[in-house]
Protein backbone atom coordinates (compact mmCIF):
# COMPACT_ATOMS: atom_id res chain seq x y z
CA UNK A 1 0.00 0.00 0.00
CA UNK A 2 0.94 3.49 -0.61
CA UNK A 3 1.83 5.89 2.41
CA UNK A 4 -0.65 8.09 0.56
CA UNK A 5 -3.70 5.90 0.23
CA UNK A 6 -6.08 6.15 2.89
CA UNK A 7 -5.68 3.14 5.59
CA UNK A 8 -8.36 0.05 5.31
CA UNK A 9 -9.89 -0.81 8.47
CA UNK A 10 -9.68 -4.85 9.09
CA UNK A 11 -12.53 -6.61 9.52
CA UNK A 12 -11.37 -8.08 12.92
CA UNK A 13 -10.76 -4.51 13.84
CA UNK A 14 -13.99 -3.05 12.48
CA UNK A 15 -15.47 -6.61 14.46
CA UNK A 16 -13.50 -5.92 17.67
CA UNK A 17 -14.61 -1.86 17.37
CA UNK A 18 -18.52 -2.80 17.45
CA UNK A 19 -18.15 -5.20 19.87
CA UNK A 20 -16.33 -2.64 22.33
CA UNK A 21 -18.98 0.33 21.23
CA UNK A 22 -21.81 -2.12 22.36
CA UNK A 23 -20.08 -2.79 25.48
CA UNK A 24 -19.18 0.23 26.73
CA UNK A 25 -22.98 1.76 26.07
CA UNK A 26 -24.70 -1.01 27.47
CA UNK A 27 -22.63 -0.83 30.46
CA UNK A 28 -22.86 3.27 30.44
CA UNK A 29 -26.32 3.01 30.24
CA UNK A 30 -27.26 0.51 32.59
CA UNK A 31 -29.30 -1.95 30.80
CA UNK A 32 -29.11 -5.91 30.57
CA UNK A 33 -25.29 -7.09 28.96
CA UNK A 34 -25.15 -7.74 25.38
CA UNK A 35 -25.32 -11.01 24.08
CA UNK A 36 -22.97 -12.01 21.34
CA UNK A 37 -23.11 -14.87 18.87
CA UNK A 38 -20.00 -16.68 18.19
CA UNK A 39 -20.57 -15.51 14.41
CA UNK A 40 -19.81 -12.01 15.96
CA UNK A 41 -23.67 -10.76 16.19
CA UNK A 42 -24.87 -9.28 19.08
CA UNK A 43 -27.94 -8.43 20.71
CA UNK A 44 -28.90 -5.28 23.10
CA UNK A 45 -32.25 -4.33 24.90
CA UNK A 46 -33.30 -1.14 26.04
CA UNK A 47 -34.93 -0.83 29.14
CA UNK A 48 -38.36 -1.45 27.89
CA UNK A 49 -37.52 -4.70 26.57
CA UNK A 50 -37.27 -3.94 22.79
CA UNK A 51 -34.16 -5.40 20.80
CA UNK A 52 -32.04 -4.36 18.61
CA UNK A 53 -29.46 -6.78 16.18
CA UNK A 54 -26.24 -6.15 14.82
CA UNK A 55 -24.72 -8.99 12.52
CA UNK A 56 -21.26 -7.74 11.07
CA UNK A 57 -20.60 -8.05 7.48
CA UNK A 58 -17.02 -6.50 7.18
CA UNK A 59 -17.40 -2.89 6.36
CA UNK A 60 -21.59 -3.38 6.59
CA UNK A 61 -23.42 -4.17 9.57
CA UNK A 62 -26.73 -5.76 9.40
CA UNK A 63 -29.03 -3.97 11.36
CA UNK A 64 -32.81 -4.90 13.02
CA UNK A 65 -34.63 -3.34 15.48
CA UNK A 66 -38.23 -4.71 17.01
CA UNK A 67 -40.68 -2.12 18.14
CA UNK A 68 -43.08 -2.45 21.41
CA UNK A 69 -45.43 -3.25 18.29
CA UNK A 70 -43.68 -6.66 17.44
CA UNK A 71 -42.89 -4.94 14.36
CA UNK A 72 -39.16 -5.45 12.50
CA UNK A 73 -37.39 -3.42 10.54
CA UNK A 74 -34.03 -4.00 9.41
CA UNK A 75 -31.37 -2.21 6.88
CA UNK A 76 -27.33 -2.62 6.34
CA UNK A 77 -25.11 -0.01 7.36
CA UNK A 78 -21.64 1.23 7.06
CA UNK A 79 -20.02 -0.31 10.20
CA UNK A 80 -17.38 2.24 10.59
CA UNK A 81 -20.42 5.40 11.49
CA UNK A 82 -22.82 2.92 13.01
CA UNK A 83 -19.59 2.45 16.06
CA UNK A 84 -18.91 5.97 16.12
CA UNK A 85 -23.13 6.36 16.48
CA UNK A 86 -23.04 4.01 19.12
CA UNK A 87 -20.32 5.87 20.87
CA UNK A 88 -22.29 9.25 20.34
CA UNK A 89 -25.02 7.90 21.70
CA UNK A 90 -26.96 7.71 25.34
CA UNK A 91 -28.76 4.19 24.57
CA UNK A 92 -26.67 1.53 22.08
CA UNK A 93 -31.04 0.93 20.82
CA UNK A 94 -31.24 4.65 20.36
CA UNK A 95 -28.16 4.85 18.26
CA UNK A 96 -28.74 1.27 16.27
CA UNK A 97 -32.68 2.67 15.45
CA UNK A 98 -31.19 5.90 14.31
CA UNK A 99 -28.89 4.06 12.02
CA UNK A 100 -31.69 2.45 10.98
CA UNK A 101 -34.10 5.69 10.30
CA UNK A 102 -31.39 7.28 8.33
CA UNK A 103 -30.64 4.46 6.54
CA UNK A 104 -34.31 3.73 5.41
CA UNK A 105 -35.15 7.68 4.62
CA UNK A 106 -36.40 8.41 1.51
CA UNK A 107 -34.39 10.35 -1.14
Amino acid sequence: MRTDEPARSDPGDRLSALRTAIEAGCDAEGVAAPSFSPDGGASVSDPWGRVARVQPLGQRTRISLTAENGLEAEAEVDTDSLVAEIAAHRSVYGAIGAALDRENRPG
